[in-house]
């Protein structure tokens, strides 16, 4: 697992095709998880399938996460699960699979 400060990733962006997700503000949280994506993945508006697809990461990319939630069953990645990983995209939190993050 790594951990990084998210003063270190202050500058941290991971360009997945027209997507952008990046860390928020070093003052808005003290640090966050580097995740590398399996599979091309989704980032949605909120932690269900049902909610709006925001864009999506490319499958090697890595990716500043924040914490895990429950939300919506899913299968992703070859596995079920309802465990969504927290990341912040456009200034705000989103949603990927958890089964498509590692570690």
């Amino acid at each position: 697992m790594l951990k990084r400060s998210a003063a270190a990733l202050a500058g941290l962006a991971i360009a997945a095709g027209s997507v952008l997700v990046t860390a928020p503000a070093a003052n808005a949280t003290p640090s966050c998880r580097v995740g590398v994506v399996k599979e091309t993945v989704k980032i949605r508006s909120g932690a269900g399938t049902n909610y709006t697809a925001l864009g999506q990461v490319s499958k090697g990319a890595e990716i500043c996460t924040w914490g895990t939630t429950s939300g919506g069953s899913y299968s992703a990645c070859g596995s079920s699960s309802s465990t969504w990983v927290i990341v912040h995209y456009s200034g705000r939190n989103a949603y990927v699979a958890r089964t498509c993050v590692s570690p």
